[in-house]
């Protein structure tokens, strides 16, 4: 009975410790990973961090990625979780499912 409790409350701790992960930024992708290998990442989904001006998202590093967005326009710092995508020209874009303001 004890040993039961002890794993329920372990594993309720790493549960609550990676939940945080993401609001710490860890578990973010760089958007310079992203560009520099981009057929790892052609559709699938990441979260990115960076500062969004009209449809663009620029990182600390000055790494820039489009994105497309249906919630509205986006300004100012955010964290965005979307998939990965490449247009019929090649250009690369994250199409937003989630957009949280930082």
């Amino acid at each position: 009975m004890n040993k039961d409790i002890t794993f329920g409350v372990i594993l309720l701790i790493l549960i609550i410790s990676f939940a945080g992960c993401t609001e710490m930024g860890i578990g973010t992708t760089n958007i310079g990973d992203i560009k520099a290998n981009p057929d790892a990442y052609i559709g699938k989904t990441v979260t990115i961090e960076g500062n969004c001006k009209g449809s663009t998202v620029y990182d600390d590093a000055d790494h820039t990625i489009r994105f497309q967005y249906s919630g509205g326009s986006l300004s100012g710092e955010y964290r965005l979780t979307g998939v990965i995508t490449e247009n019929d020209f090649g250009t690369l874009f994250i199409r937003v499912d989630s957009a949280k303001a930082l």
